[in-house]
């Protein structure tokens, strides 16, 4: 595995924001194709606000640019995105492992039809707790935890 540049954000902004703006919107493309992509393209400008107020763990590839985030918000993973074309080299596990070092306990929530993100939770020993349903997509999600 090679070296994972991880770095923590209090506050994004610039160039950074926009990098991980780019990672947010590509990983939600690529991880929810039963989503139609209006509803990400939608919700952007919101996301953009919200993402000003949130910790953001980030990797950097060998070139300095951001190819993955995870946003923690009191122990709520708000979002894990990976760039695809850096997917299965380790970075989404660097990313939940730096954020599980920093709580004692996460939340967070996935969608159910997202089979490869539901999977990667369960490996890194997150349980299920409730099912729902996503107020934006109307899409079923998953309540996941996990504790130290």
């Amino acid at each position: 595995m090679e070296f994972m540049m991880i770095e923590t954000i209090e506050k994004l902004t610039g160039s950074d924001l926009n990098q991980v703006l780019e990672v947010w919107l590509k990983g939600n493309f690529d991880g929810h194709p039963f989503v139609d992509q209006s509803v990400w393209l939608h919700a952007l400008p919101q996301v953009r606000q919200m993402l000003t107020g949130f910790t953001v763990v980030v990797h950097r590839n060998q070139s300095g640019t951001i190819d993955g985030f995870l946003g923690c918000e009191a122990g709520n993973i708000e979002g894990l995105f990976v760039l695809p074309a850096s997917q299965h080299q380790g970075v989404g596990s660097a990313l939940l492992d730096t954020v599980k070092e920093q709580h004692p306990s996460l939340t967070l929530h996935v969608y159910e039809k997202n089979e490869r993100a539901v999977q990667f939770y369960r490996r890194a020993n997150f349980l299920m707790q409730s099912r729902g349903i996503d107020p934006l997509t109307g899409e079923a999600d998953l309540t996941m935890h996990w504790q130290r």
